[in-house]
């Protein structure tokens, strides 16, 4: 058997892909790794079985800076959009083997169509499970704006230009209404986006009743920019917040799936400053209509009433004068039976009285006396008996006219 050295062997190997790969063809494959170095683009090219959970197939490819730019002025996206990790593409590519460095593949042209392809079929499996997990309008349903929406949770990047406009348009509003903004900073592009912005939501969810409602901004991008926000796990998150949503992630044409499910989506951060001021602007308004309605109608009110009132008052007035009538007669009735009875209170109290007068006056001691009746004293102690005298003391005794003090000499006990 023929002993060949390894350098024999990738030559071999080396003209046998040249004899077959001469010219450039096209692969699909998932990306699994995409650096950028210097302006060229190294990839890791990998497939997975059926289920998806094998790698059955790997290798490397490089986009150099010259085909980079080629492509990019040939395409309206940009490479870079393309060729992002977790992506499938269809590329051309130029097979090339070294004795050395071994396979690779050189990158010659992108289908960009066949990346959008697969995104917008991944996106419409995604809708059509929220659909199916009734989570396609549920935070529309469960959740709604206020009439004055002021305090806002806002996630977004500070870098991103979308926040600074949408800061100015908000603070520097014609009517000089004021708002709370609180910013919870989160990635607004790539793979760690729908994971920050997910666990953002829940970190405001926690606090709710401190906030209106929620905002998600970010600066203009391409499609493939906003592919970041046709996650499912992003979208539950939105659906499920205890709060109203509002995107306004900045594309012209395109809906995200985070779109589709927020309760109000709007364009760009601007439009969602603007709808804000709009809000409470309308408020203010309906506020001043329906004062003015109020106002319309006590007068209608007043008018119609006016036309009745001579009529009204008269019947009031003949109905107030029937009662005073009828009031006055129960009145004099009462008033007569109350003097009567008065009366006869007094002449029987009269009757008492005079009673009590005589009796009075025939128990007084001088009228007693005055019959020849005398009383005896003695020591300032009226005498009631003979036995109660002290025979030593003397004694007084009073008469109607006058008194006399006597000595006690003999007394009939002592006889």
């Amino acid at each position: 058997m023929e002993l060949l050295s390894l350098y024999d062997l990738n030559t071999y190997i080396k003209q046998a892909i040249a004899l077959n790969f001469s010219e450039p063809i096209w692969i699909s494959a998932e990306l699994s790794s995409v650096k950028i170095v210097r302006g060229h683009i190294y990839l890791e090219l990998i497939q997975k079985n059926h289920y998806g959970e094998e790698v059955i197939a790997q290798s490397r490819a490089s986009l150099w800076s010259s085909d980079f730019q080629k492509i990019k002025k040939n395409s309206s996206f940009s490479p870079d959009e393309i060729l992002q990790v977790g992506y499938e593409v269809k590329i051309q590519v130029l097979v090339e083997y070294h004795e050395r460095f071994g396979l690779s593949l050189v990158i010659k042209d992108i289908d960009a169509s066949f990346t959008l392809g697969k995104l917008e079929l991944e996106k419409q499996e995604i809708i059509n499970k929220l659909a199916k997990d009734k989570l396609l309008d549920k935070n529309q349903k469960n959740t709604f704006i206020p009439l004055v929406p002021q305090r806002l949770a806002v996630i977004t990047s500070k870098n991103a230009a979308g926040w600074k406009d949408f800061e100015s348009h908000l603070l520097e509003n014609p009517y000089g209404y004021s708002f709370s903004i609180h910013v919870f900073e989160a990635s607004m592009q790539g793979t760690l986006a729908p994971i920050e912005i997910s666990k953002q939501i829940q970190s405001i969810s926690n606090h709710f009743s401190d906030y209106d409602l929620i905002i998600i901004i970010r600066g203009g991008g391409s499609k493939m920019d906003l592919n970041d926000f046709n996650d499912y796990e992003l979208a539950k998150a939105i659906a499920n917040s205890k709060l109203p949503i509002i995107t306004g992630i900045g594309h012209e044409i395109d809906q995200t799936i985070a779109d589709l499910v927020a309760h109000t989506s709007l364009k760009t951060p601007t439009a969602v400053a603007n709808f804000l001021v709009d809000t409470i602007a309308q408020f203010e308004s309906n506020l001043i209509q329906t004062s003015w309605e109020i106002e319309r109608i006590s007068l209608d009110i007043i008018r119609i009433t006016s036309t009745r009132f001579e009529a009204l008052h008269d019947r009031l007035n003949g109905l107030a004068l029937s009662q005073i009538a009828n009031f006055s007669y129960r009145l004099n009735e009462m008033f007569n039976k109350m003097i009567f009875g008065a009366k006869q209170h007094i002449q029987s109290k009269k009757h008492q009285l005079e009673l009590s007068f005589q009796n009075i006056h025939l128990n007084n001691p001088l009228v007693i006396l005055k019959k020849g009746y005398t009383l005896t004293f003695q020591n300032n102690k009226k005498i009631l008996s003979a036995e109660s005298l002290n025979l030593n003391q003397d004694i007084t005794t009073i008469f109607h006219d006058g008194e006399i003090t006597s000595t006690i000499i003999k007394s009939k006990n002592n006889e």
